[in-house]
């Protein structure tokens, strides 16, 4: 048992600092795989081990059953369309390493880990934020390529700061973190928001910091003030120190909704776009009705040399370019309309799930912490389903988190669970 939660911590790490050896030292790319190569070892390894509470008790029955549609929905588009073996393989794998490490997380943790891995979290959120000065004022790198210890640029680093944030966020409203702690995050992300120019840290972190006041406090008509004056006041801070680096045109422009519209609207990255997705796919992927409810197939929207796309075989790839970059086109395309809705309903059903525990359990701090920081990644799980592809290409960081969260949960109802019989029991004695 201590061996398999070495190997997670050993992940975690790895997850957050191994970029540094494909920046500096030089090592191949391939090494990004290792995560890939060291879930499968622990799903094979745990595979029969048993959990303390049954899953289904802790996540619901739905959930699971959803998961399994989806893959089967995915399957059966792939034998229904060209595809090769090693292929399916490759694209299978995108999404079950996610729920494999889940799993054995689930499986293996225990409360003490979960705090052993929030200090982990953290303290690597605290050292990126220093890396990332020295690399932008010593290393000069700046923009899309600043990730910190990350190799992934600042997509990478946007992606792990988030349950970071959710945890520094929620320690801060609930005492256990003084008001200057808290400002170094927020200053350290905001520097690196405008040095890695990565726009959408300027309208999250603020909904960020918000929403855990708002969920961890009970909510009353000050938060909706607030929540004005912040954004009254957040605004012109942001253009203030974004003005020692760009231009007074592109400071105002990056805040104008005009603007915003136009850009995840337009053609910047050929011809699909974060608000174009959905409806270019029907248009340009979708274009028949099997293709249309169960799509071309897992793996379809892989940008792998060793595992290329089948969809080559039915689309000019040229006419829709970047398609793959958002998660909405990318699971249209592998799944078609039948696999998006199971995908979306999944996580649907996981915030239903977290605002449960935070609805029962609202008068417990631990159970709040916890469901507020869960509720708060699926509100950033929704965003960059919108925003980007991460959610089905890149997400290790926060399924270990929704692991930790619901083994938090777990332990903490057992404690209460306890001390309910203990009490039950002394009244027994008493009378």
């Amino acid at each position: 048992m201590k061996t398999y939660k070495q190997l997670v911590f050993f992940l975690a790490y790895w997850l957050i600092y191994g970029g540094l050896f494909v920046q500096f030292v030089g090592l191949s790319r391939y090494l990004e795989y290792l995560p890939d190569a060291l879930v499968l070892f622990l799903g094979l390894e745990l595979a029969n081990r048993r959990s303390p509470v049954a899953i289904h008790r802790m996540i619901g029955r739905a959930i699971p059953v959803v998961i399994v549609l989806f893959l089967l929905v995915g399957t059966l588009s792939s034998l229904t369309s060209i595809f090769t073996l090693s292929g399916y393989l490759w694209g299978l794998r995108n999404y079950v390493r996610y729920f494999i490490l889940f799993m054995a997380i689930y499986k293996i943790f225990t409360w003490e880990d979960v705090l052993k891995l929030k200090r982990i979290y953290i303290k690597g959120l605290r050292n990126n934020i220093w890396f990332i000065l020295f690399e932008s004022v010593v290393l000069g790198v700046q923009g899309d390529p600043l990730g910190g210890t990350m190799s992934g640029g600042n997509s990478a680093f946007y992606l792990f700061m988030l349950p970071g944030m959710f945890m520094v966020c929620c320690d801060f409203f609930q005492g256990r973190r003084p008001w200057r702690n808290l400002l170094f995050y927020v200053a350290g992300v905001v520097y690196f928001a405008i040095v890695g120019e990565s726009k959408v840290v300027y309208f999250t972190l603020p909904f960020i910091v918000y929403g855990a006041y708002v969920l961890v406090k009970r909510f009353s008509v000050g938060h909706i003030l607030t929540l004005v004056l912040g954004f009254l006041f957040v605004i012109p801070v942001f253009q203030y120190f974004m003005s020692f680096y760009y231009s007074q045109d592109y400071v105002e422009r990056i805040f104008d909704v005009a603007y915003v519209e136009q850009e995840t609207s337009g053609t910047g990255f050929g011809v699909f776009n974060r608000s174009t997705a959905i409806e270019l796919s029907n248009v340009m992927l979708l274009t028949d009705a099997k293709h249309f409810l169960i799509g071309y197939g897992l793996n379809s929207a892989s940008t792998s040399n060793l595992f290329p796309s089948p969809l080559l075989h039915y689309v000019n790839l040229r006419s829709i370019s970047a398609f793959n970059l958002f998660t909405t086109s990318y699971v249209l395309s592998e799944t078609g309309w039948i696999g998006f809705i199971l995908f979306v309903l999944a996580h649907v059903l996981l915030l239903f799930r977290f605002l449960k525990y935070y609805r029962r359990y609202s008068r417990d701090k631990v159970v709040r912490y916890w469901s507020s920081c869960g509720l708060l990644s699926m509100g950033m799980t929704f965003l960059l389903m919108w925003y980007n592809n991460t959610p089905v290409f890149d997400y290790y960081m926060m399924y270990i988190f929704w692991a930790m969260i619901f083994v938090a949960i777990r332990s903490r109802l057992h404690e209460l669970k306890l001390a309910t019989r203990h009490i039950t029991e002394e009244s027994h004695e008493t009378t």
